[in-house]
């Protein structure tokens, strides 16, 4: 599993020189990449979540189309976030998980989210963090 926060950490970036900043225009997400074989790990870290958590969660799921899923609805009972699957161009909340919808991975575009197809989880993450100016980590 990746993950694009490191635990116990402010979310929040800077773009150098001066201080930290609050707010979504600095995108405070916690961004996670599994395969299909990582849902009981979402559910616990979904059943962990605080309320009131000042970050937005970006998921990136292997899900076959085929298959109607409900993991959005799994993880909003899991937890006390609301979940559910990203549209492409819906404005990113803190306190709210997103899912890649199936075949798809999730991307901010700004504070927007997009869902292109693209080759592979890892380097789907590293653009997320990138463009979030996130604190990362592999695990």
């Amino acid at each position: 599993m990746e993950l694009a926060w490191v635990a116990g950490r402010s979310l929040r970036a800077s773009s150098g020189a001066g201080p930290l900043e609050d707010g979504m225009a600095n995108r405070d997400v916690l961004a996670i990449g599994t395969s299909a074989g990582g849902v009981d790990a979402l559910l616990f870290i979904a059943k962990g979540l605080p309320r009131n958590l000042p970050a937005a969660i970006l998921i990136t799921i292997h899900l076959p189309s085929h298959v109607r899923s409900t993991l959005d609805e799994l993880l909003a009972r899991a937890g006390p976030m609301p979940a559910r699957f990203a549209e492409s161009g819906e404005a990113i909340r803190k306190g709210h998980i997103y899912i890649a919808p199936p075949d798809r991975h999730l991307l901010l575009d700004g504070d927007r989210l997009t869902t292109p197809v693209l080759p592979s989880i890892r380097c789907c993450a590293r653009q997320r963090c990138a463009a979030a100016r996130a604190r990362w980590a592999w695990c």
